[in-house]
């Protein structure tokens, strides 16, 4: 989310989804932006969502900016952390394993996480509330209720939280219609600028 109120964009998106989020989290950015987020920024962003290993020459095509410009927001937009490269789960019916996502919130080290529940990938971690994004693989449901509630015992974990829907990781209509959304606000604003 690109906020400069995070109640206000916490209470619009509980509004729309109907449901309070159980907990919050936010990363500052490393290096600040220079601009907002621009429609430039955006139709990048528009045009990844489907593919994000497109290559660079496809990237210029289908955004139809020069390669100079579409390579100096890229820079920038991986820079600021404004995207980020996340993994995308596709159908998992074949592999045998169950992937899931989870989500631990407190001061515990990785190596205390991977100790207790084995080898998971930490995706995404936030400073304060101090929470890690990881992803797991288990062989079953039980093993990842099992895992679970051993890691919720270990000292400096405040909660887990688990998530088998990978709708979150894969839902690329949502993603469109949020970065489209943006871009035709921010067009409005420029209109109403101009008259």
């Amino acid at each position: 989310m690109w906020t400069k109120d995070e109640r206000k964009a916490t209470d619009g998106l509980a509004n729309i989804l109907g449901s309070r989020p159980s907990g919050r989290a936010f990363t500052p950015r490393k290096k600040k932006r220079r601009a907002p987020v621009s429609i430039i920024d955006l139709s990048i962003m528009d045009a990844l969502v489907d593919d994000p290993k497109l290559p660079f020459g496809e990237l210029v095509k289908s955004t139809g900016l020069s390669p100079k410009t579409v390579r100096k927001h890229l820079e920038l937009l991986l820079e600021t952390k404004t995207i980020s490269i996340e993994p995308s789960l596709g159908a998992l019916t074949d592999s045998g394993k169950l992937i899931y996502q989870l989500l631990v919130a407190g001061r515990v080290g990785m190596s205390e996480v991977r100790r207790t529940i084995g080898e998971t990938a930490l995706t995404h971690h936030t400073q304060e509330p101090p929470t890690k994004y990881m992803l797991r693989m288990g062989s079953s449901l039980a093993d990842v209720m099992t895992k679970t509630r051993v890691l919720e015992k270990v000292q400096g974990v405040e909660s887990v939280t688990i998530s088998l829907n990978r709708e979150v990781l894969v839902s690329t209509d949502l993603r469109h219609s949020l970065i489209r959304k943006e871009i035709h606000k921010l067009e409005k604003e420029r209109r109403a600028r101009l008259n």
